[in-house]
């Protein structure tokens, strides 16, 4: 899991604007916190039974939800830099963040944020059910 937290922290480092022009994209940057926050607890958590019979069970219970979740990440990831790095050379390089957002599909983001939120959901009951 900590390679996803990684790449999660890449994506909210990205996605971040400085100039708050991508203030309709908001809500995503606060579910990309939370899902880093639900990764990094579920991760500790599981931590603590490193060295007893407990751990390798834990971490079947939750490596399908990573997997799941890594892979949407690497997606979002990729789409992210592809627009980078194409106006990388231009002289659009500053609006590579809108022109990123613009150029995703409306059902095609709302599927993608919903898949992640599925994803928090997920971290967020182990943890509760971890916790009880």
């Amino acid at each position: 899991m900590p390679a996803s937290i990684e790449l999660l922290v890449k994506i909210v480092q990205a996605v971040i604007d400085p100039d708050g022009a991508m203030d309709g994209y908001r809500h995503l940057l606060n579910d990309l916190k939370s899902l880093h926050q639900a990764m990094i607890l579920t991760n500790d958590a599981i931590d603590r039974y490193e060295n007893t019979p407990m751990h390798q069970s834990l971490t079947n219970s939750i490596d399908p939800t990573t997997a799941h979740c890594t892979f949407l990440l690497q997606y979002l990831y990729r789409k992210l830099n592809y627009y980078r790095q194409s106006l990388s050379e231009t002289t659009l390089w500053n609006f590579w963040r809108p022109v990123s957002w613009n150029g995703w599909d409306a059902n095609e983001f709302s599927s993608l944020r919903g898949e992640l939120l599925t994803c928090l959901g997920s971290f967020t009951a182990f943890l509760q059910a971890f916790d009880s």
